[in-house]
């Protein structure tokens, strides 16, 4: 399977296409893999995820578990929107955190128990695998596999994101939905 940096991924988005240029010739700081914090990374944008399983985005339901069982497509700020930051590079391909928008002391992480993805208040570094993910892309959108168990991650049951597939298939398909541009981009 061929990893594609986050950046190309957005290509197959409209408004992508001019944040695939942007960030075309940007490094991270060297200190990239010596425990830096994610929010330290390069911003790539606030993004929704929409899953092609089932044409739902993900968000937080209950006690923070993400699942993909939100009908609407979130707003900028709202439950359900990303900031996503590039935080490192593996020889396999570029790592990924995602912060709650809503709530920026939360990131997309594996729980300690079991394979589900939640939002944890647990510090974010270069170094948490549980928080950090790489991205592969295709034309149906992008999968994203969980650098803790190096395991995809899909939809489970009851729409619950969980890292468990061995392989990408229908219901690790997920579209990304740029909500607002990338800070810097337009001067802000």
């Amino acid at each position: 399977m061929t990893f594609l940096p986050f950046r190309k991924i957005f290509a197959f988005g409209g408004a992508a296409i001019a944040l695939s240029a942007a960030f075309a010739g940007q490094h991270l700081p060297a200190q990239a893999d010596s425990g830096m914090r994610c929010d330290q990374g390069t911003l790539m944008g606030q993004f929704a995820f929409q899953s092609l399983h089932n044409n739902r985005y993900v968000r937080a339901s209950s006690r923070r578990h993400l699942a993909a069982d939100q009908a609407s497509r979130p707003g900028v700020g709202k439950s359900g929107s990303f900031d996503v930051f590039r935080v490192g590079k593996k020889h396999e391909g570029y790592t990924y955190a995602l912060r709650s928008t809503q709530n920026p002391r939360l990131w997309a992480s594996l729980s300690p128990i079991g394979n589900g993805l939640e939002l944890s208040p647990r510090v974010c570094t270069s170094r948490s695998r549980r928080a950090l993910f790489m991205a592969t892309g295709s034309r149906e959108g992008l999968s994203l596999r969980s650098m803790k168990n190096r395991k995809w991650v899909g939809i489970g049951s009851r729409n619950k994101l969980v890292a468990k597939f061995g392989a990408t298939n229908n219901r690790t398909h997920f579209l990304q939905v740029q909500l607002d541009s990338v800070q810097g981009l337009n001067g802000n």
